[in-house]
């Protein structure tokens, strides 16, 4: 029959008996079919009441399998007029150097597009919080382990800024808010608010990482009644930094964020048959060459640390990359790999070969206190099933100003590419051979 506004009333006898009678509106036109519920009927004799309860129960998860499968919209994605969408963030890490890195997240903010952003700028809008602090230790989310840190509702729109606001009290029974747990000569399990007696245990100052926040410049688009997911890769190898003759320790955090988890590569790193090699870096990297700043002809989109099996996993946004594994004591290896597909990429596997290493020993000097300075030791390789006379980074450290490096190199020509914020990109040319230790020292 029709219904006063047009559409159509339908009524479902939902079991043969005619005791319960569900009542639906129908209305459609050229581009939009829509089933809406109004009422139901029960006819129930005395005494009954239980079993009405159960039929109610019935009628409902028939209505809500029903709905989704007759509800159903042409031309533009999603129902009309919705205004909002919905972004999930989640969190991974890739493997670093320390027994624990603990973090605590306050606050998670994101800004709409404009051309310029401030810390003063309204645009900021805090998508998470966590009152008492969200305690994370991140070496628990490595080789491809993912955190949910939660879900909130936006304006449809394009947003191109996320801050990460650390908090500066310590929750209980952690020490501080944010540390570094680093292993001792023998190996010793952390347990949380207890002292050690073979790790150390060293408090992370975070510059600005209280107030502004971390700095994360990625955009993304929130579409109506869709949903849009996250993952903060927090590289925790590269972020910890050792600030020279003060003592402290800085945690100056190295984030990517990534569209897709559904699009990974994997393999295992070995000497030859089954001797597994741990700890070594395994890297997805990128050449441009002559790009303006030296220090972008190779960047860096995903990397990760083989553990005592040899496995190595990472998540990477889908492109071509030059997977490259390096180790002192081995001859770094290259292979190119097309991952523009959405899956996952295994079989990666490399097979080193040892080489004689030398030390490669200086100071930096010559920045502002509490700065840093990134050094890139690169080589050129031919890349399997890919190019000849690729430079790729086989290691990259941050060393604090005036405080010196102390690195382990395999023999061979190497690019050092020094950079620091605000600074000339640096670079130095030199050699490494067996018993000839080198001394290099940069002042900027």
């Amino acid at each position: 029959m029709q219904s006063p506004d047009g559409g159509m009333l339908i009524a479902l006898n939902l079991n043969e008996k005619h005791d319960v009678i569900c009542w639906l509106r129908l209305n459609f036109d050229a581009q939009h079919l829509n089933l809406s519920f109004i009422r139901i009927n029960l006819f129930l004799k005395e005494g009954e009441m239980f079993k009405g309860i159960n039929k109610l129960l019935y009628v409902l998860a028939v209505f809500l399998m029903v709905v989704p499968l007759v509800s159903c919209s042409g031309g533009e994605s999603g129902t009309a007029g919705g205004t909002t969408g919905t972004l999930e963030l989640r969190l991974t890490d890739a493997k670093g150097d320390y027994q624990n890195v603990w973090v605590t997240i306050k606050e998670i903010l994101v800004h709409q597009a404009a051309d310029e952003v401030d810390d003063e700028d309204p645009g900021w809008l805090s998508v998470l919080t966590f009152p008492t602090g969200e305690v994370i230790d991140l070496t628990t989310l490595e080789d491809g382990q993912i955190m949910d840190l939660g879900v909130a509702e936006l304006e449809a729109g394009q947003y191109n800024q996320m801050r990460l606001i650390l908090a500066e009290d310590a929750v209980a029974p952690h020490f501080f808010a944010n540390y570094v747990v680093i292993e001792g000569d023998e190996e010793e399990e952390y347990v949380i608010g207890e002292e050690g007696k073979y790790y150390t245990i060293e408090k992370l100052k975070v510059p600005s990482g209280f107030q502004t926040g971390v700095k994360i410049v990625k955009g993304f688009e929130i579409i109506a009644d869709g949903a849009t997911a996250l993952t903060l890769d927090f590289d925790a190898k590269k972020s910890v930094v050792q600030a020279g003759k003060s003592g402290q320790w800085l945690l100056k955090p190295t984030i990517k964020v990534l569209d897709t988890v559904d699009n990974s590569v994997s393999g295992t790193v070995d000497a030859g048959e089954t001797n597994w090699l741990e700890d070594v870096s395994v890297s997805a990297q990128i050449y441009l060459l002559g790009t303006p700043d030296l220090k972008d002809e190779v960047t860096v989109a995903g990397s990760d640390a083989s553990d005592n099996l040899g496995d190595y996993f990472m998540y990477l946004p889908p492109g071509t990359y030059n997977i490259v594994a390096a180790e002192a004591g081995y001859a770094p290896f290259c292979q190119e790999v097309d991952a523009t597909g959405f899956f996952d990429h295994r079989g990666i596997d490399f097979t080193l070969v040892e080489a004689a290493t030398e030390t490669a020993t200086g100071i930096v000097t010559g920045l502002a206190d509490g700065a840093f300075a990134t050094l890139s030791f690169r080589q050129t390789l031919d890349c399997e099933n890919g190019a000849d006379d690729v430079q790729v980074e086989v290691l990259s450290v941050n060393i604090a100003v005036n405080n010196s490096y102390d690195e382990l190199l395999s023999e061979g020509d190497y690019q050092l590419v020094v950079s620091a914020e605000n600074e000339t990109t640096l670079e130095f040319l030199f050699t490494v051979v067996d018993g000839v230790p080198i001394v290099l020292d940069i002042g900027f």
